[in-house]
């Protein structure tokens, strides 16, 4: 993988709304980062955490079909 200054931008945006929102829905074209943006995310929150840096926590992502579920079930 090489380092891209706008997919680091990127990463950022997807750091800040889940501090600010309950839920977050990422939605593109195949191909266009979604997923690696989101784990290499949580492997920074989990990396930071393990230096003991306030703020972040280990984390575990789970993925779900929307439609295996209820609104009420997936959101409460």
């Amino acid at each position: 993988m090489q380092c891209y200054r706008e997919f680091e931008q990127k990463i950022i945006q997807l750091y800040d709304t889940f501090n600010v929102r309950f839920g977050v829905m990422l939605v593109g074209q195949s191909g266009s980062g979604k997923s690696t943006c989101y784990k290499m995310l949580a492997q920074c929150s989990t990396a930071m955490k393990a230096m003991g840096e306030k703020g972040f926590e280990k984390t575990f992502c789970k993925i779900m079909n929307p439609k295996s579920i209820s609104m009420g079930e997936m959101y409460g």
